[in-house]
């Protein structure tokens, strides 16, 4: 997302960001205490959201989103107290999960933005991944996209044809899928957070039916179990 190639080939990032609205961060933590066994758990409020995966009987995963305006970067030694900010008086254990974690805990914190861009590539430089099309957590196969993306590349770089004529095809392959996955993740943010006008109870209704086993193969075709490569690629 915060691509220096990118910047120095195209120009300054606001011209391609979309700000869907939230703040991420993810972190390890200690759950022992919790007693959470081996589920995901689910908090929400309005406008903020916990997510907790336990990996193992003392150890898990934290996902905290909540809704902001955008407000650019945010320095490693202020993202832990923001975070406790946001989270301040949130219920169930979501505000004490903050205090035990450590102030050197590593935390990943970033918005919500979609990367979206006319062309990725100017003259021998062509772009992969977030750097031109990131999807954000909301849609999902970002990782695929990168992935296939760089084989793509290579495999029209490999045919032989001049370096603009792979940067054009690798493009006109890859790009309409992932504007696809980019109008996906604008509208799916909204069930991720919820929000004053938006009803509870429907949305938790909506999550569970989404993950419920008669969906849940469809649910993972929009989170991206399948390739966006043709079988003979």
């Amino acid at each position: 997302v915060h691509s220096h190639v990118r910047a120095l080939a195209f120009g300054q990032p606001e011209q391609f960001e979309r700000f869907l609205g939230y703040y991420v961060a993810a972190f390890h933590v200690a759950l022992a205490k919790y007693s959470l066994g081996h589920s995901i758990r689910l908090y929400e409020e309005t406008d903020r959201t916990v997510w907790l995966y336990p990996t193992d009987e003392s150890r898990g995963d934290a996902t905290y989103i909540f809704r902001h305006e955008d407000i650019g970067f945010i320095p490693h030694a202020r993202r832990l107290p923001m975070l406790r900010e946001q989270f301040a008086k949130s219920g169930w254990i979501a505000e004490d999960v903050l205090h035990d974690v450590e102030s050197t805990e590593p935390i990943f914190f970033d918005s919500l933005t979609l990367i979206v861009m006319p062309d990725w590539h100017r003259g021998r430089v062509a772009l992969l991944g977030d750097a031109c099309g990131c999807l954000t957590l909301a849609a999902g196969q970002g990782s695929h996209m990168a992935m296939a993306g760089a084989y793509v590349l290579a495999r029209e770089l490999d045919r032989g044809a001049d370096h603009q004529t792979a940067f054009e095809a690798y493009q006109n392959f890859l790009k309409p899928h992932v504007a696809r996955k980019q109008r996906d993740a604008a509208r799916f943010a909204s069930l991720i957070v919820p929000s004053v006008r938006s009803h509870p109870i429907l949305r938790r209704l909506a999550l569970r039916l989404i993950f419920s086993a008669p969906a849940i193969k469809y649910a993972m075709r929009f989170f991206g179990t399948r390739s966006v490569l043709p079988a003979d690629a």
